[in-house]
């Protein structure tokens, strides 16, 4: 849904993850459009650096990548839900390029943190 509401001709979307992500991911949405690329699965932690390094902006749930982009200057956007201990107070990103969004709530087991991808493509704009 957020490669849908970015221009084609500005953004190029990778989806990283694990292989076994990668398949999860797929099973829940399809991972398709002319910008739009899989490469789940095709990093070694080195590798992904170096990409992480290549590219523009980041956005994830607090992860490494995360904490990766942001420590390489890149923008950084993460993604949290408001529970301790889990929460951006605790475990933001730190640099001046990071942005932190948080859910209304935690989400039950099996939902989805409630961040639209509205609110993550303003966000990507604003950069």
């Amino acid at each position: 849904k957020l490669a849908n509401l970015l221009p084609a001709a500005d953004f190029d979307i990778f989806v990283t993850g694990t292989k076994e992500e990668g398949e999860k991911i797929k099973s829940l949405s399809p991972i398709t459009g002319a910008n739009v690329h899989d490469v789940t699965g095709k990093f070694s932690l080195a590798e992904l650096i170096e990409f992480i390094d290549k590219c523009d902006a980041l956005v994830a749930a607090s992860t490494g990548p995360l904490h990766i982009a942001a420590a390489l200057g890149k923008k950084a956007i993460g993604l949290y839900s408001p529970k301790r201990p889990i929460h951006p107070g605790r475990w933001a990103p730190v640099g001046k390029n990071t942005h932190v969004l948080v859910a209304a709530a935690h989400p039950q087991k099996g939902e989805k943190l409630s961040i639209s991808p509205e609110e993550v493509a303003r966000v990507l704009l604003s950069f």
